[in-house]
């Protein structure tokens, strides 16, 4: 069974990784395009944001890993264009707009 919590504040996804340390839990993992789309509309519904999720660029492993496991992505469910290292970000978050690919 997993708990999904959507905090509305606005932080740096490390900011953000360490509230969900204080309720014992970690940004997601996204498993599947069809629990994307699920996690999407259901950050939607709550603010018109982006959501942080738990994907991570690694500079020395060239790679997106996933915080919860260091698991590699597979998925790639980037948004076109992207990722694109935009102010040297490291971190991934669920598109707020039509789509819900990563930025």
């Amino acid at each position: 069974v997993s708990s999904y919590v959507f905090f509305e504040r606005r932080n740096m996804q490390d900011a953000a990784q360490k509230v969900c340390h204080l309720f014992r839990m970690n940004l997601t993992k996204v498993y599947s395009k069809k629990h994307n789309d699920w996690l999407h509309r259901s950050a939607v519904n709550l603010h018109d944001s982006p959501w942080w999720i738990g994907l991570e660029y690694k500079d020395e492993e060239s790679v997106h890993k996933w915080i919860t496991d260091k698991s590699i992505d597979n998925l790639n469910l980037f948004n076109r264009n992207q990722p694109n290292n935009l102010r040297n970000k490291d971190c991934v978050s669920i598109n707020n707009f039509k789509n819900a690919d990563w930025k």
